[in-house]
């Protein structure tokens, strides 16, 4: 596609008959659809597979201990030891623990009061040693 604007633009300057206007057009009209495609497909596949999901809209519950993290809801339970983990980062309003490379936990920091904010950020750096 980095290519593709390019030279519709170029077909348009180089040749201005009707006919190759025609096609730059057709070329520019399908680089905006893919891009618009590519900008919104993954949110609405993402809203898609959420929607689907009871267990996703299922309320939560995590306990962070120094053996690790343990979440339950109404569909099952798991316990997972900080060893697991390979990573861990702070946004604004959330953390995400990495278990892998490419996959990752959000937990909400509007579950936390200020002080717990401030202990589970401890308990991360200590737990989740950066490989």
């Amino acid at each position: 596609m980095s290519l593709t604007i390019p030279v519709g633009v170029l077909l348009a300057f180089v040749r201005s008959d009707p006919q190759t206007i025609k096609i730059s057009a057709a070329i520019l009209g399908f680089a905006a659809l893919w891009f618009t495609y590519m900008s919104g497909a993954p949110r609405f596949s993402g809203r898609r597979q959420f929607r689907g999901s009871p267990s996703a809209q299922s309320p939560m519950t995590i306990e962070a201990s120094d053996a690790g993290l343990a979440v339950h809801s109404a569909y099952g339970e798991s316990k997972v030891s900080w060893s697991a983990y390979i990573a861990w980062a702070e946004a604004k309003s959330l953390f995400v623990i990495l278990p892998q490379p490419r996959i990752y936990v959000p937990i909400p920091k509007r579950a936390f009061t200020e002080e717990q904010l401030n202990e589970f950020r401890e308990l991360l750096r200590r737990n989740i040693k950066p490989s």
